[in-house]
């Protein structure tokens, strides 16, 4: 009678034992895939899951509207100025279409380094007795003619000195067109009586001028440097 084989029973457990480990091995990985939401683990190549950022979110916008406060800017009103006259020479006058007035101070060039600081005064207009009475050696003037005086007030600026006789040439040009220089005569206030002048010096004499009497009272004396020889004189309107 064959004697029963002993290794029944040991293969039986050995297949229960391979069994257990099969269902185990199986719950297992059940319990991983779960866990991980889904997503396969294994022997392949590793998988990062990463949360979705949430989006920025701007400012929830109002439809509201922002109204700036207007501004309003105060015109800004620029008080005239009015300049106080002065003794002063404007630019561009001088000239015989501009010329300075009576009393109006000017200054040249006097021709020998230094400046000549002038004013015309008023016009004597009818100076013939005046004149003749200072002095009989004195030009005559002829029939229809007439002596003017007009009265120079000269500051002199320089290093050097100045003789005023050799200071100026003054003369005379009436609107009708006649033009007159001075008469080299000997006025009540001559030039001939005044002494040399030096730096800041003020001195004041007439010159005479012998003009017919209808071109009186109505014309311009022009006035320049004894030494300027241009041509180019400084104009006053004396009427």
């Amino acid at each position: 009678m064959p004697k029963k084989s002993n290794k029944v029973p040991i293969l039986i457990c050995a297949g229960c034992a391979v069994l257990a480990l099969l269902l185990i091995s199986v719950g297992a990985g059940i319990f991983l895939f779960t866990r991980d939401g889904g997503e396969p683990v294994g022997d392949g190549p590793e998988t990062i899951t990463t949360e979705p950022d949430e989006p920025e979110t701007d400012d929830p916008e109002t439809d509201e509207p922002t109204t700036d406060e207007p501004t309003t800017e105060e015109p800004t009103t620029d008080e005239p100025t009015t300049d106080e006259p002065t003794d002063e020479p404007s630019a561009g006058k001088g000239s015989q279409d501009a010329p300075y007035a009576v009393g109006q101070t000017f200054t040249i060039d006097d021709e020998a380094g230094g400046t000549l600081d002038i004013t015309v005064g008023e016009i004597d207009w009818d100076a013939t007795e005046a004149v003749m009475g200072r002095s009989a050696e004195n030009p005559e003037p002829g029939d229809g003619e007439v002596y003017i005086l007009v009265p120079v007030t000269v500051t002199y600026h320089g290093d050097s000195t100045q003789e005023p006789m050799l200071l100026l040439w003054v003369d005379y040009l009436s609107d009708a067109g006649g033009s007159y220089e001075d008469a080299i005569a000997v006025t009540p206030n001559t030039v001939f009586e005044k002494g040399t002048m030096r730096d800041g010096d003020t001195e004041d004499w007439e010159y005479g001028i012998i003009v017919p009497e209808d071109e009186v009272q109505a014309g311009s004396v022009s006035v320049r440097a004894f030494l300027d020889f241009s041509n180019n004189p400084t104009w006053v309107r004396v009427s």
